[in-house]
């Protein structure tokens, strides 16, 4: 953001908590700009506050540009819910989201860059003194990038030269599509979950043992009509740092709620 002093004017897509993929049938819904994909908004389908929890679902299109004058074309349908709640320590987002296809099939490609995402403060880079990563396979800073785990936690000052530590975590619900997908986790600030990325990750990530194993499954993935594709994730903001018990503590208790949009369907 140009208006903000100190900040990276790097990935000018980067903003915000988003959910979009670098090639869904040859066209980019990641970055932004002319011929780039775009997620349209179609309606808010409930928006409801239950004492201390709130949630929100809309439905969504995956819009494709044609050029030469063509009207824009229709890719996927989304439903998402997102799911407010908090305490005196933690701020928590469940993010769930269904996808369908809006033609015969949809083909997600082999990219990085994807899927679920949010671009910490600078101050908590991982390249930045006090900035760290850790995920749930004992991966620390740029280790974690390319690697399959069920949460990462992204921590560090809030404030240039401050000690007060805050974290965001992202954890990945075991009915989650392709759960064991790879991280694009940068320590620059980037922070994604990505199911579909192979290519890019697998021959440039360090060899940890979590480093070595085989890829969790096939880059990319063709999304049929009639077929649906559902993640699941929640984002913790929290006080201090994780440590891996405390993380898998979260974790397991996510991993113990259902899901809530598989009856869902967009118009």
């Amino acid at each position: 953001d140009d208006s903000v002093d100190g900040e990276a004017k790097d990935h000018p897509h980067h903003r915000g908590l988003w959910m979009t993929f670098g090639d869904v049938d040859g066209g980019d819904w990641w970055a932004e700009g002319p011929g780039r994909g775009m997620v349209e908004h179609r309606r808010v389908i409930e928006a409801l506050a239950d004492g201390p929890t709130a949630r929100v679902t809309a439905e969504h299109r995956w819009i494709k540009p044609q050029g030469d004058g063509r009207e824009p074309t229709s890719v996927l349908k989304e439903i998402c819910r997102y799911t407010f709640r908090s305490n005196a320590d933690e701020k928590i987002i469940d993010c769930e989201y269904l996808l369908a296809t809006d033609s015969p099939q949809v083909t997600f490609g082999d990219t990085k860059e994807g899927m679920v995402a949010i671009r910490v403060p600078e101050t908590m880079r991982g390249d930045r003194p006090g900035g760290e990563l850790l995920n749930s396979e004992g991966d620390r800073g740029g280790d974690v990038w390319g690697k399959s785990a069920q949460w990462v936690d992204y921590s560090g000052p809030t404030a240039t030269g401050g000690t007060d530590l805050y974290g965001i975590a992202i954890l990945v619900h075991p009915a989650s599509f392709r759960a064991a997908g790879l991280w694009h986790a940068r320590t620059y600030g980037l922070f994604a979950h990505n199911p579909f990325g192979i290519k890019d990750f697998m021959p440039n990530r360090t060899k940890t043992p979590s480093g070595q194993r085989e890829a969790p499954h096939e880059g990319g993935y063709v999304l049929k009509e009639g077929e649906s594709l559902h993640f699941l994730y929640r984002v913790v903001f929290h006080r201090d740092r994780w440590s891996i018990p405390q993380g898998n503590e979260h974790w397991e208790a996510f991993a113990k709620t259902m899901p809530t949009l598989n009856s869902q369907r967009a118009r």
